[in-house]
């Protein structure tokens, strides 16, 4: 008999191998989907390059181991080299320079060029005549100046009369003219009439330098707009650069004095929105005998015609900052106030005023603002003050203090208002001495602030009548435990 296996086991059997087999091949094989790609290569991010270069010929410019251009000038910084540099000038003499200021970068710049001396001017300066001509000029083959403008004498010039400023478009946009050099002529002539007392004489301390000064121009754009770069820096490092630099400033730009000590700003008007960083104003006259600070004012008498801004300096004097008009309100941040007699005194405002993370210490007033149009807001924050400080209401309709400690200096430790005011997370040290209102009606709130409590808060009493006020700590009114001065 003849043994066979059913067929429908042999089916399945080799319907399982059929299905291994097709397994097998897929995992061999891939699927066609429809694709795509786009790949953005080479993207460069690369910063530009600020660079800027005088060349001259003519003066006294030691041309041993340099190459002319093909104008025939030779840079100055290539050699650090001087343009002056003779000792035996007399009556009569004259040196002609011409001068090129370039730059091979292709960022726009600004620049300053200026005539500063290195230290005090001594009186040879008086005798020294400047002419200028914005344009190349060439040498002639006499004495003749009559391509130039005389600009007064040398010591006129350093004082100010001969500042350039001026831009450098290297990569100009669509339509607009490249402008990668600029060129000047400087004569310098001694007067024929100058004396005997005139010899050996220099002109600065140790001499002085024809200085540039260059930084980054509006002009470039980003994503949005050319105006990225508005408040590029103006390096200064003394009080005459520090004038120049204020005296010629825009919206916008900040003036950096670098730690350095640059005098006083006494009835200027400064009518642009300038940032002045890092500058130490300090009188260089003897300190006073009675208060310790020196004898007159760091600023005074100074009109802002648009908001300004002082970071990181400090104010050393009796008066510190005193008696100035903040037309478009200022803002102090990070800075010192050492005053003798007041640290920020008199002074009026017509726009808000910001005070922030400064110190603040003076033998009577901290901070006093009078006259103003009155309807601004006053914002003492993170400050650490000594002495009295009274806001006028004619200069702010609310005075808004945060973070602060409250000190008294050797004299006074006393805050008094004349608007409506909010005191918050504030400390009042145990010496410090009260707090009162000299207005009738207005409301104080004090909000999680240390040591001050109804017995240090007071109604001012003026000309017999007590100026009743709103009172509150932390939420509650406590005006009726608040009574006039002793």
């Amino acid at each position: 008999m003849t043994n066979k296996k059913p067929v429908t086991k042999l089916t399945l059997l080799g319907a399982v191998v059929a299905l291994l087999l097709c397994v097998a091949m897929l995992m061999g094989t891939t699927y066609a989907w429809f694709t795509d790609s786009v790949t953005s290569s080479g993207n460069i991010i690369k910063t530009g390059k600020l660079n800027i270069d005088l060349l001259v010929k003519g003066g006294d410019l030691d041309t041993t181991g340099l190459t002319a251009d093909a104008d025939g000038y030779y840079s100055v910084k290539a050699a650090s080299n001087k343009i002056w540099n003779n000792v035996k000038w007399e009556p009569g003499y004259t040196s002609w320079v011409n001068a090129k200021v370039t730059t091979t970068g292709n960022l726009a710049l600004k620049y300053t060029m200026k005539i500063t001396a290195d230290g005090a001017v001594g009186t040879l300066a008086n005798v020294i005549d400047v002419y200028y001509s914005p344009t190349e000029v060439a040498k002639p083959t006499n004495r003749d100046l009559t391509g130039l403008t005389k600009l007064g004498t040398l010591a006129e010039a350093i004082a100010g009369t001969l500042v350039i400023n001026d831009t450098l478009i290297p990569e100009p946009k669509t339509g607009e003219t490249e402008n990668k050099t600029d060129f000047a002529t400087l004569a310098l002539h001694m007067q024929e009439d100058a004396g005997n007392e005139y010899q050996e004489l220099t002109v600065g301390t140790t001499g002085f330098s024809l200085q540039i000064l260059a930084t980054q121009y509006t002009y470039e754009e980003d994503s949005f707009d050319d105006q990225y770069d508005v408040g590029a820096v103006y390096p200064v490092t003394n009080a005459a650069e520090f004038a120049e630099a204020l005296e010629n400033a825009q919206d916008g730009d900040i003036i950096d004095a670098g730690g350095n000590t640059i005098g006083a700003l006494v009835g200027d008007n400064v009518d642009s929105a300038v940032t002045i960083a890092n500058a130490v104003f300090q009188r260089t006259t003897a300190p006073d005998p009675i208060y310790g600070g020196n004898t007159s004012s760091d600023i005074e008498g100074t009109t802002f015609e648009k908001a300004v801004e002082f970071v990181g300096c400090t104010f050393d004097a009796t008066d510190a900052v005193y008696c100035n008009n903040f037309k478009g309100g200022a803002t102090f941040t990070n800075c010192t106030f050492n005053g003798g007699w007041s640290s920020i005194y008199n002074n009026t405002s017509n726009g808000d005023v910001t005070i922030k993370d400064c110190t603040i210490v003076a033998y009577a007033y901290a901070i006093n603002f009078g006259g103003g149009d009155g309807d601004n807001t006053l914002k003492i924050i993170n400050c650490n003050i000594k002495g009295w400080n009274s806001f006028g209401d004619t200069a702010f309709s609310k005075v808004e203090i945060t973070n602060c400690t409250f000190d008294k200096s050797s004299g006074y430790g006393v805050l008094r208002f004349y608007q409506d005011a909010t005191v918050t997370n504030c400390t009042f040290t145990d010496a410090f001495e009260f707090v009162d209102s000299n207005k009738t009606g207005i409301t104080v709130e004090f909000t999680n602030c240390t040591g001050i409590t109804t017995a240090k808060i007071f109604n001012n009493v003026e000309d017999g009548v007590e100026h009743v006020s709103n009172w509150w700590i932390d939420g509650t009114n406590v005006s009726e435990n608040v009574g006039p001065h002793d």
